[in-house]
């Protein structure tokens, strides 16, 4: 513009091509590196905004925005072979409503990735610990985030360890991981087209077993698998 604003007071207003008023604002006495205007955008509050001058984005106030709350995620347990896929949640108090974005912090896991809108998909490809940041932005200004760090424990998939038959029954031992669901399946032939649940509990330890009754079976083949899905 070709002109400027008197820095003791006065008065500024915009109007139409016909003259009518679009919007007008009456100022008094200016105080340095402060700013006044409308907040949020729109509004008919006029308020000083301290060391938040903002030409050409958002009005804001620096104290305004809150950080979101991101929900509870926990550390996570799955095996090798399998995809861990779970959808981050988050909030935030601040109106109008902010856009919240999630992210993973560098470096995740190779694989890992987070959609905008919190969607968490990773299928590991080696067994181990693998920490992983996961982080929600708001769309404030300035823009202020919450994080949490989780362990995902990828496990070996898991075998059966010993094998013993008495009489007609077969006891199946294997390694297990406390707090994890397993699941036996069987055939009586290998070239049925599918498994048949038999068996399925939580370890409370590090080991698991399970007898099964053979009369009448020439031959059976079992699987072991971890989870609770039905077999393909």
């Amino acid at each position: 513009m070709n002109f400027k604003l008197a820095a003791t007071g006065e008065e500024i207003g915009l109007f139409a091509a016909d003259g009518t008023q679009v919007d007008a604002v009456t100022f008094g006495q200016q105080t340095n590196d402060v700013s006044a205007g409308r907040c949020p955008d729109g509004s008919t509050t006029f308020v000083l905004m301290p060391g938040s001058a903002s030409p050409r984005a958002a009005n804001y106030l620096p104290a305004a925005n809150s950080a979101p709350v991101l929900n509870p995620i926990g550390d996570k347990i799955i095996f090798l072979g399998q995809t861990l896929v779970f959808t981050a949640t988050a909030s935030d108090t601040d109106t109008p409503s902010q856009i919240l974005q999630f992210t993973l912090d560098p470096s995740p896991p190779p694989g890992a990735t987070i959609s905008s809108a919190g969607a968490f998909v990773w299928m590991p490809s080696a067994v181990g610990s693998f920490p992983i940041t996961l982080r929600v932005t708001d769309s404030g200004v300035p823009p202020l985030t919450a994080a949490e760090r989780i362990t995902v424990d990828v496990l070996p998939v898991p075998a059966f360890a010993r094998a013993v038959r008495n009489g007609d029954e077969l006891a199946l031992t294997w390694a297990a991981r406390a707090g994890q669901p397993y699941a036996v399946d069987y055939k009586d032939r290998l070239d049925a087209p599918t498994w048949t649940p038999l068996w399925t509990n939580l370890a409370w330890g590090d080991s698991l077993s399970f007898t099964n009754s053979i009369t009448h079976s020439p031959q059976r083949f079992f699987r072991l698998r971890a989870g609770w899905s039905a077999p393909p």
